[in-house]
Order: C-alpha cells, then structure tokens, then sequence
C-alpha cells in the first residue's frame, strides 16, 4: 500500500550534500518532532534542520534537509514528512509532496525538501515547519500529523535581480506544460557581457546534462539611447519577451526555431528592465535575443 516515494529536487553537488549530512549529525538542534508508534514497537524523533543558505532572492531554491533517528523499540518503519513553509503574513505552504522513508532499528535517515522562492514572495522572514506521521507496509499506524517550527530564512527580494553588465539566467526542468512551465530548480548563472546572443544546440546537451526539458528566465537591465528600436528574439521551442514587466512578444508553445520582433520607440534615454522567457520540449534546442536601433551601424545600446 505504502511504496517509498521521493520529490524532484534541485540537482546538488556531493560536496554540498556531504557537508549537509555531516552538519546535521553534528549540529542537532533538539528534538523537533517526536513520533511514538505505541503499540508497534518503534520510536522516531526529527531532531535536527538545516537550510543551504539564510536569505534567497526570487528565483532561488531552498534547500532543505533534516534528519530523522530511531530511539527506540524492536522494529523498523516507514517514516513520512512533509515541510511546510510560514510566510511572513502568517500562511502556511506545502513544499511539494509527501517524502517517505524507512528507517532501520537502530538507524538514521535524512529527508530533502526543496521550495523555489516565487516572484513577488514577500520580503521578511519565513518559518520551515514539519508535519510528520509512522506507517507499517499495509497501514498508518500514527497519523497525527505534527506540526512544529524547525528553522527559518529570509527572502531579500520578491523580485527577479537585473544586473548591468551581464543577462542573469535562472535554469529549470521543464514540466511539459506552457501554463506551468518550471517544475524543478536547477541553477543561477551569469552569462558574460554579450547583450545580443545566439545560441544554438541542436540536439546536443543545453546544460546540466539535459538535452530536453530544459528551459531558463534571462534577466537584466539596459540603459537605452532615445530613438525607434528593434528586438528580435528567436525560439526552439517557447519564447516570450517582458520589457519593464510588460510582455511584448509572447510564442510560448512547442515550435521549430523562429523570430519575432517587436519595435518601439523611446522618447528619453533611460534605463529598462529585459526579461527573456525561454523553453526546450524535445528535438533541436535554440534561443536568440536581437536588439538596434533604427539606422546604428552597431547592435544594441553601448554598454
């Protein structure tokens, strides 16, 4: 009845998740949630959280571990977790499903939770919670579903980061849905200095191993000359273009690479905020963003 069922968590390297286990053994922080089977022969404590950082900014991933640890009794069991997140105006998250585990007599095992920061999450504080119950192969044999606070970060920032001098990427699995495009977290980069770029994979791998199912949210702002432009971006397969939050060019669905444009003309110099949506299904893998002027023999705006 019950299989051992586990999230899609944001990809972490050895080293990192090493140092997370080696920190929990080390820095229990108390018993956190205390888990008595009676009648079954087991008793379990969550006992220790850690996250991989202390403050975030939209787009970014919590990471979350903590440790579970038999105490006592004569048999093994599953144990089940689900994190919760409380934020700063009180409500209280899900992060993801159900996580099961089985730990030994006498053993110790760890649960992973993992929460992508959402644009425009308030700024503050915010509590990590567990709610936590024991299940034999055939039943539950302890559902109260225990809720107690285990740690806390704060977001920076609700909002995407725009740097100056270079796109800010964010990368994640694609879900197989325009309307609910991310489905995992996979990494922040900083993409060199070039405002225009194409780039084209083919069938090869994209980044992180994927070939397919891969999609990214580029970011950053530009001081624009006044005068009519250009933009130009291409796409195989989603594409759609935000420029000060506003969407211009949207071509989000499944497609064979090609380009769309969009002018407008500016009436004052000024600095804007680019923002380049981006996703791979399957087959050939390809993205391009285009910027001039009217009349500049140069593309884009000096930077």
């Amino acid at each position: 009845m019950f299989g051992i069922r586990s999230n899609v968590y944001p990809p972490v390297n050895v080293k990192s998740l090493g140092m997370a286990v080696l920190l929990l053994v080390i820095l229990g922080q108390g018993p956190v949630v205390v888990l008595n089977a009676q009648g079954y022969g087991a008793n379990f404590v969550i006992d220790s959280l850690i996250t991989d950082k202390t403050s975030y900014d939209a787009g970014e991933v919590v990471q979350i571990w903590g440790r579970v640890k038999w105490t006592s009794g004569t048999e093994s069991f599953q144990v089940a977790a689900r994190f919760k997140i409380r934020t700063p105006s009180r409500p209280l998250i899900d992060v993801g499903r159900d996580v099961w585990l089985f730990v030994n007599k006498g053993g110790v095992g760890f649960l992973r939770g993992a929460w992508i920061v959402p644009k425009g999450a308030e700024k503050g504080s915010y509590g990590i919670y567990v709610c936590a119950w024991v299940a034999t192969s055939s039943r539950i044999v302890y559902n109260r579903r225990v809720v107690s606070t285990i740690a806390s970060f704060t977001v920076r920032s609700g909002d995407l980061q725009y740097p100056s001098e270079s796109w800010r990427r964010i990368w994640y699995v694609y879900s197989d849905s325009p309307a609910d495009p991310w489905v995992q977290f996979l990494d922040s980069t900083e993409d060199g200095s070039d405002l225009n770029f194409d780039s084209d994979w083919g069938r090869g791998r994209v980044k992180y191993g994927l070939a397919d199912k891969i999609g990214s949210v580029s970011s950053r702002i530009v001081s624009i000359p006044p005068g009519s432009w250009t933009f130009t971006v291409g796409g195989d397969d989603g594409i759609r273009l935000y420029i000060d939050g506003e969407l211009v060019i949207s071509e989000w669905e499944d497609q064979s690479y090609a380009t769309y444009t969009y002018a407008r003309t500016f009436t004052t110099a000024a600095n804007h905020l680019l923002r380049l949506e981006w996703y791979e299904n399957e087959g050939d893998a390809h993205v391009s963003f285009d910027m001039r002027q009217s009349g500049s023999a140069h593309d884009g705006p000096e930077i």
